[in-house]
């Protein structure tokens, strides 16, 4: 259910909402001019998008400190109607290590890395519901806090002069913690999607844009945690269900950001997803086959080491 998602609030997507920590690119590039013969009049180039070789990011410091902080209105899960809104002030940290790279709300441990191809492992998770905040959840045990953990497979088809479109396979193993002596396995999850970023101004400019179309798809076992509704909890409104292997949900996410200054950032994150036609929108417990989520937030960073390290990934496609 990641960045985007199943039922319960994706934790990294509430997060990178909430911290404003959205990352994408953009870009331009020339194309072969033509002339007319007789007389000799020099018509207007002609542009085409030119692919070019991805290059390595430029040199960056090893890490970054400073303060994060934003709102993030979202579905209590998807498929619910009713919606919660978080506030968060936090530290904010970025860390670049030959494996481990900490980017704001994400982390991930980088396995094998080339400018084009990365295979990474990356995490996430979703917050708690509680069944009585929702009353066609009454008397059903409570959403428990969940967290997952998978590898992740990134392939940057195409880069121009300020844009690139990557590739993106995730798949996790999803496991909720009632308490920390009590952690239960979910299921599995699996998520292929595509993300462009545009950079107007280039790799250096301050405005970065970005979009993103996702589908999650969930094991048996994982729908069943979130949709199922057993026969002893069934009651007149609320048949019994049992949700088999498939597809979740779909969603098309956008994010913006601007760089004020060096190091004050501000974002802004949108996400509208679909329940429509998957294995779980007969469920009861889906209210609401489409919903959103929108978040607004920002950083500073006031601390940078001085030691910089050479990152192979575009920084705009790094997250």
């Amino acid at each position: 259910m990641g960045a985007r998602n199943c039922a319960g609030v994706s934790v990294v997507t509430a997060a990178l909402a909430v911290m404003g920590i959205v990352c994408v690119v953009g870009l331009p590039a020339a194309g072969p001019a033509w002339a007319q013969p007789e007389p000799v009049t020099v018509e207007p180039a002609l542009v085409e998008p030119a692919t070019v070789e991805p290059a390595p990011a430029a040199p960056a410091p090893v890490w970054e400190a400073g303060l994060a902080g934003g709102i993030a209105s979202v579905e209590r899960y998807a498929g619910s109607s009713g919606r919660a809104v978080y506030f968060a002030a936090a530290p904010y940290l970025v860390f670049r290590g030959p494996r481990l790279r900490i980017s704001g709300s994400s982390a991930r441990l980088v396995l094998a890395e080339t400018p084009r191809f990365w295979l990474d492992v990356s995490v996430g998770g979703w917050l708690p519901v509680h069944a009585g905040n929702d009353p066609v959840r009454a008397g059903m045990p409570d959403l428990d806090l969940t967290f997952q953990a998978g590898p992740r497979v990134n392939y940057l088809v195409l880069a121009t002069l300020n844009s690139d479109t990557v590739l993106r396979l995730t798949a996790r193993a999803v496991w909720s913690a009632a308490a920390p002596d009590d952690i239960s396995h979910r299921g599995y999850v699996l998520e292929p999607a595509v993300r462009v970023t545009l950079l107007p101004g280039g790799r250096d400019g301050r405005l970065s844009l970005g979009t993103s179309l996702s589908a999650l798809l969930g094991d048996s076992e994982l729908n069943a945690y979130f949709y199922d509704v057993p026969p002893a909890y069934a009651t007149p409104e609320r048949p019994a269900f049992h949700a088999g292997a498939g597809p979740i949900s779909y969603a098309l996410s956008l994010n913006a950001s601007w760089k004020i200054t060096r190091s004050v950032k501000v974002g802004v994150y949108a996400r509208v997803q679909s329940l429509a036609g998957t294995v779980v929108s007969d469920s009861p417990l889906v209210q609401d086959e489409r919903s959103y989520a929108l978040g607004l937030g920002a950083n500073w960073v006031f601390w940078r080491s001085e030691r910089k390290v050479q990152v192979l990934v575009p920084a705009a496609t790094e997250e």
